[in-house]
């Protein structure tokens, strides 16, 4: 699977100074709706709403959105404007720009727009690609003082850039490729994650280990409310919820610091060391809870803690080792936990006095380092997969299982 050099007679991928592809042809700027149609969304009447398929799909807004086209959940048998399969659907109400391809003819709500491009002028799978590479001065454009929201004026005015058209189709057709090899990748990790659990709940789930109060197992700390008016340009950063995030902490995209002055004085004892496990602790969806948490390695350091984050350290590392620690804390077990001990609703709000009253199973170290030996060889797969050269050189799937005999991790390799 690929693009053929044939392909490209128009429109020739070179790689530039960055590695980029550059494309050579002539090109012009146009607006949004010199090269398509809009159709802005308007809500119809609520009586005309059902959940029985009858009707037509009425979209909302970006909550209907999935990874490529829309999920119905209401039907409506009144629509006052309509979106036909093929269309461009675009969220125009916070968050703005976000993209999915009608699959039906749908309703479409105020916060929504349908782009139907004139395929004389405007490829519609290159338009879609360009709007998702904008996103960020889509929602620049926005106005409102609660909720921004971008009119039928300002989207329309949006400038386009425009190549030939078999040119258009050519950057389509490769991005549309390399679109695939990503959503392969992204399913090969999560087939990855999805091992691990599998692992962790055949290994300790129903198994009778010992429950002990989490204080007497590990260390924990929240972060202080360092506030906005000590936030400086440079120093030592600071931690944010948003740096925790797809089971890993990631401060390269840090814009927060304090003042070395601070960070090692009056915040000296929330400055993280190597080695601790930091998990967001207010503000996150519970479906979203095991996403939030990840180790600092010496690369990240000097960090300091901040406020709705906690940090956790073993107390015995010969008692607990903190690889089976993190997926404890992403088990089905701790999060009833957590329910029963916190009051809100779909969103999780704790600390450390809920954490006191909270108990974990603690089963020999020996397994516990059995489980952490397991992780290792899937994160050497994970690194192989992320590692693997651009999909352009070629691309290998996956396929593990856990071996049950002895924890390890069996693979198999298809070549595309």
């Amino acid at each position: 699977m690929g693009i053929e050099m044939t392909d490209l007679e128009d429109v020739k991928g070179i790689a530039g100074a960055a590695g980029k592809p550059q494309f050579s042809g002539e090109k012009t700027i146009a607006t949004l709706k010199e090269v398509s149609t809009l159709i802005m969304g308007q809500s119809p009447s609520s009586d005309s709403y059902n959940a029985f398929s009858n009707g037509l799909p009425f979209y909302q807004g970006n909550a209907d959105f999935g990874e490529d086209n829309p999920t119905p959940r209401i039907w409506c048998t009144d629509p006052k404007k309509i979106a036909e399969k093929g269309d461009i659907l675009i969220s125009v109400r916070a968050p703005i720009g976000a993209i999915n391809i009608a699959s039906e003819q749908c309703c479409i709500g105020r916060g929504i727009a349908a782009i139907r491009p004139n395929t004389e002028l405007a490829s519609r799978d290159y338009l879609r690609h360009q709007l998702r590479a904008s996103r960020d001065k889509l929602e620049a454009m926005g106005t409102g003082s609660t909720f921004k929201a971008i009119g039928k004026k300002a989207l329309g005015d949006f400038a386009i850039t425009i190549y030939p058209k078999k040119g258009q189709e050519a950057i389509a057709c490769q991005f549309n490729w390399v679109a695939d090899h990503i959503k392969l990748a992204n399913s090969q990790l999560a087939q990855l994650d999805n091992l691990v659990k599998s692992r962790f709940n055949e290994m300790f789930e129903g198994v009778a280990a010992e429950r002990q109060s989490l204080p007497s197992i590990v260390w924990f700390q929240e972060g202080p409310g360092v506030r906005n008016h000590q936030y400086t340009s440079h120093g030592v950063k600071l931690l944010n919820v948003a740096n925790l995030r797809d089971g890993k902490l990631d401060t390269s995209n840090t814009d927060r610091y304090i003042s070395e002055t601070e960070a090692f004085g009056r915040y000296r004892h929330f400055i993280v060391d190597a080695g601790d496990l930091i998990i967001a602790s207010s503000g996150i969806k519970v479906e979203y809870f095991e996403q939030k948490m990840g180790f600092a390695n010496k690369d990240q350091l000097p960090l300091c803690m901040n406020t709705s984050t906690i940090r956790f350290k073993p107390i015995d590392p010969s008692v607990i080792d903190m690889q089976y620690f993190m997926y404890y804390l992403k088990s089905e077990d701790f999060k009833r936990q957590l329910e029963r001990n916190i009051t809100g609703s779909a969103q999780l709000n704790f600390g450390p006095s809920h954490l006191k009253r909270m108990t974990i199973p603690v089963p020999s170290i020996m397994v516990q380092k059995q489980f952490s030996q397991f992780l290792r060889q899937v994160d050497k797969l994970r690194f192989m997969l992320l590692g693997n050269p651009s999909p352009m050189f070629g691309h290998r799937s996956f396929c593990c299982s856990t071996n049950s005999g002895n924890g390890g991790v069996i693979l198999g390799t298809k070549k595309y």
